[in-house]
């Protein structure tokens, strides 16, 4: 029993030692502080560009991009153009035999000059008043429908460009046999590509129409700008659709390819910076940090604006030249000296 009392008094005298060691230690450090200052790093305030950057995937088209495809089914007669040729709208690219009979292109051709002849006598007996105004009309008609049918049936068998532009794709060869619906061709403007890309209901509220944007593709830069925004979000996507045009006036981008697209979300030039770390909140919620001023620590009320993902602009509280505490600011307190250590 002896025993174990004194273990008991042994262990609380070491105790109560390691106790005022504690209280000494704590009040040396008070006294440190008090007499040489807390030790702070600081940052001197300069004026700098707030920019916040985000990228995004996005694959490139031409700026106006048709792909046409076969209407009947035969053998590929002649290819009129290469892959890279520059056509004009309504130029004969590709042609398929006009014996086909599933094109119905001679009937089709003999209806039409049939119908053309007959309207140009209808025109010649009215203008002697051998026919009424209403049998001329019905015979312009006729013609008009038979003329409509003729281009159509000529499309399927002399099949042209859509739009002028670069036949960026061949997709078919010589005596190749095509069935409806395979693609033939694609022309496209390679001046300017297009792509669209998909921001979050957060960063939607910080672009414009005309915005710059930068587009990257092999270690290459080009620009473009931000053509138009959509007004409501993409149900499957979820998020806002965003179109885009770059300039490819040299026609180093190709139509299909995965570039990547960067945006200054945020980019407010000659700007009061803070890192976001620093910033505190006081007991009215209100934003504050420390500067030093002749070796004594001075909160600082601020207002902050935007912020990206490492700092904080400063609308009002901090000017530049100010000597900003950026480490050991979460241990001083408000006219608390200080001892800057760089």
């Amino acid at each position: 029993m002896k025993k174990t009392v004194y273990v008991f008094l042994i262990a609380m005298l070491a105790l109560t030692a390691c106790s005022r060691k504690e209280e000494i230690k704590s009040s040396s450090m008070e006294d440190i502080y008090k007499e040489q200052g807390v030790p702070v790093g600081v940052e001197t305030i300069k004026a700098d560009n707030l920019v916040m950057q985000t990228s995004y995937n996005c694959v490139l088209s031409g700026i106006q991009e048709t792909p046409v495809y076969a209407m009947v089914s035969d053998q590929v007669e002649k290819i009129n153009v290469k892959i890279g040729s520059q056509v004009n709208k309504d130029d004969v690219l590709i042609e398929f035999p006009v014996s086909n009979p599933s094109a119905s292109y001679r009937q089709a051709e003999a209806a039409l000059e049939l119908s053309e002849q007959t309207f140009q006598r209808m025109q010649n007996l009215f203008s002697t008043g051998g026919i009424s105004k209403q049998d001329l009309d019905g015979a312009e008609t006729q013609y008009k429908v038979s003329k409509a049918n003729f281009e159509a049936v000529q499309q399927a068998v002399k099949v042209k460009a859509p739009i002028s532009g670069l036949v960026t794709d061949i997709n078919v060869k010589m005596a190749q046999k095509v069935n409806p619906g395979d693609l033939l061709f694609t022309v496209a403007q390679l001046s300017e590509l297009k792509g669209r890309i998909w921001l979050t209901e957060n960063e939607i509220s910080y672009v414009k129409k005309g915005m710059p944007v930068t587009v990257e593709w092999h270690d290459q830069s080009y620009t473009g700008k931000i053509s138009d925004i959509a007004l409501s979000m993409n149900p499957n996507q979820r998020a806002y659709g965003v179109d885009i045009v770059v300039n490819n006036a040299k026609n180093h981008l190709k139509s299909g390819v995965n570039a990547k697209i960067f945006i200054n979300l945020i980019d407010i030039p000659n700007t009061i910076l803070v890192p976001r770390n620093i910033v505190q909140k006081d007991a009215n919620s209100e934003s504050y940090v420390y500067i030093v001023e002749n070796d004594i620590a001075v909160k600082r009320i601020i207002k902050t604006g935007v912020q990206n993902n490492l700092d904080f602009e400063v609308k009002s509280g901090l000017n530049e030249g100010d000597i900003l505490i950026v480490e050991g600011f979460n241990i001083v307190k408000d006219k608390q000296k200080v001892k800057v250590l760089n």
